[in-house]
């Protein structure tokens, strides 16, 4: 047989865990609409970086457009930024533009691809579109 007592113990017992479901329930909910609310960010942002991605392509399409690519020019062991670009304007010199011309117009250069029989390409980037070369 049962007491009161007990009666009144296991009564207690099962309201406490009726409060600990309900509130368990809420915050399963809470949780619930996060979720949600976090999924809707997750695609608007990859929406946003898809965008931002074709256009910083686009960006750096029109920027490859401004460049000059020369081919044959030689790795020498240890060389610097200057001296890469020192050799990218002495091989655009030797296609008949004046140096003067070629180290105004260019803003940089440097070494791209693999290296080949002791050659490696070197891209110029121009500021401005007077030394192309084209065919």
């Amino acid at each position: 047989m049962v007491t009161k007592r007990e009666f009144a113990d296991l009564v207690q017992r099962v309201d406490n865990q009726e409060n600990i479901i309900k509130s368990l329930q809420q915050h399963i909910t809470r949780l619930d609409k996060k979720i949600i609310e976090l999924t809707s960010e997750k695609a608007l942002s990859s929406h946003v970086n898809d965008v931002l991605s074709e256009k910083l392509d686009s960006v750096s399409q029109y920027t490859r457009r401004s460049c000059v690519v020369v081919e044959g020019i030689p790795v020498a062991n240890g060389e610097s930024i200057e001296d890469i670009e020192k050799s990218a304007v002495n091989a655009v010199v030797k296609l008949g533009f004046t140096k003067e011309n070629v180290e105004n117009e260019m803003d940089k250069a440097h070494r791209v691809g693999p290296i080949y029989e002791g050659n490696q390409k070197v891209i110029i980037y121009e500021t401005i579109r007077t030394i192309q070369i084209c065919c």
